[in-house]
């Protein structure tokens, strides 16, 4: 699947989580999602991606994952 045209993306939401970019813009190949988060805050719940992998980019304090029964911060 090839990508799509060129796109910006921006914030439309004070929600705490939004799709900035979904596979309609970008030929199916990733989605992009922007979470703000208030400290202690626990996140998403603990799920498992069948298909697809999953990144995140911390740009302020310390966030917990767990993958393969070990955990990272």
């Amino acid at each position: 699947m090839s990508m799509t045209e060129p796109f910006r993306v921006s914030r439309d939401s004070d929600d705490p989580w939004v799709v900035l970019a979904d596979g309609s813009k970008t030929g199916g190949a990733v989605s992009f999602g922007e979470a703000r988060l208030p400290p202690r805050t626990s996140g998403p719940s603990l799920h498992v991606h069948q298909n697809e992998d999953e990144a995140a980019y911390v740009i302020q304090g310390i966030m917990t994952f767990s993958v393969g029964g070990e955990t990272f911060e």
